[in-house]
């Protein structure tokens, strides 16, 4: 339900910058739009890069049912503040309001934690954290599907691109009902750190090794899906709906990828899988920025998406085997930064070299997702045999 409302409103930010007056004067340059996409973009995983090692430290120490339920309660107004600013044409407050939401929607640590918690053993952990993808993105595949139809005033006269941040505002109450009814907590007292004891990120060569390999894939696939949207519109002149609508369909083969981890995972080391995740959307990234119909478009699109899901669960995995299971928290929480740092710092680097060219953004994805496969090459001496 997170990632549904989330994904609701990132499809919309592109084309509300780059195709409308909406927010912005016409007088505006396509340099500067294009400059202030990149901005808004980073706001939310700047947000995240600042609030998921905090929340999940807190997770460790305090559980994950306490922290989860008060990180979803500044959601809601959140984004309220999003439709706000947007229908009182105040960029900023656009800004803030991204900004904000990504702080507290670093919680997302605390769902793979929890997975953490409850897996018995490695292939317990593989399933879990494959699911967690899954669940994830049926929210990334919904979510563009009705943010389409809720900026489109032909279905409702009132609807316009404030619709989606009311109704994710909607939903994260929903989510927080169902979290205060349904969730139970995942970590005993016992596990958790006592509040005496000063919580430190782990830091091991082998982990910080992981931490930059999954970050050079980070940035590849962060790259890839936020500057996806420029590319429709200069290459194909695809309206807000149809861009919304083809953010949801490169969703599906993420909800398909966990049926192939237990396959996987019996042939390859999780070194292994993720290396060969970099390569292959290296490959697959290519086939996109040769697709000149709509048709080649619809089927090169799947191959990306594909190796992008696998990638990122191993990657995680990664992670979790470094270190104990009383630090799953502050581990994932600095993994979750180093994707959302990745998805800043490739909004704002993407951002300037669109000026070069809209297919830019597509070929930097590519280079770094080759860069992960060959960085991660040399991890050895990993704690789990499991994890090489």
């Amino acid at each position: 339900m997170g990632y549904t409302g989330y994904s609701m409103v990132l499809p919309i930010l592109t084309p509300m910058l780059v195709s409308t007056d909406t927010l912005l004067n016409p007088s505006v340059t396509d340099s500067v739009r294009y400059l202030l996409v990149g901005l808004l973009i980073a706001c939310f995983p700047i947000g995240q890069l600042i609030g998921s090692p905090i929340l999940g430290k807190l997770s460790d120490r305090y559980g994950r049912r306490t922290t989860l339920i008060l990180t979803l309660l500044p959601v809601i107004p959140a984004y309220l503040l999003g439709g706000l600013a947007i229908t009182w044409k105040k960029p900023v407050l656009l800004f803030v309001s991204r900004f904000l939401t990504g702080l507290f929607e670093g919680n997302v640590v605390i769902a793979t934690a929890s997975m953490a918690d409850i897996s018995e053993n490695s292939a317990d952990k593989t399933f879990n954290f494959g699911w967690v993808i899954t669940f994830s993105n049926l929210g990334w595949m919904v979510g563009p599907f009705i943010g389409a139809a809720v900026i489109n005033p032909e279905i409702v006269s009132w609807f316009n691109f404030a619709t989606p941040f009311w109704l994710a505002s909607f939903i994260s109450f929903l989510t927080l009902a169902l979290v205060m009814l349904f969730f139970i907590e995942t970590l005993p007292e016992h596990a958790r750190h006592p509040s005496s004891k000063k919580m430190q990120t782990p830091s091991t060569p082998q982990l910080l090794h992981i931490f930059v390999g999954a970050t050079f894939f980070y940035l590849a696939f962060t790259a890839f899906f936020s500057f996806l949207p420029l590319l429709l519109i200069k290459r194909f002149g695809f309206s807000p709906s149809v861009i919304a609508l083809f953010e949801g369909y490169t969703s599906i083969p993420f909800c398909f990828a966990p049926l192939f981890y237990k396959a996987i995972s019996n042939r390859l080391s999780n070194k292994r899988v993720t290396q060969l995740a970099g390569v292959l959307l290296t490959f697959s990234i290519a086939f996109v920025l040769i697709s000149n119909s709509t048709l080649y478009l619809f089927f090169s699109l799947i191959p990306p998406s594909f190796f992008i899901a696998i990638g990122t669960t191993y990657a995680a995995i990664l992670v979790s085997d470094a270190v104990s299971p009383e630090d799953q928290g502050i581990a994932l929480g600095v993994n979750q930064s180093c994707i959302v740092f990745s998805e800043a710092l490739s909004a704002i680097i993407c951002g300037v070299i669109a000026n070069i060219s809209y297919t830019s953004p597509i070929i930097f994805s590519a280079i770094f997702a080759l860069l992960s496969a060959l960085w991660l090459s040399f991890l050895r001496n990993s704690k789990t045999k499991n994890a090489i």
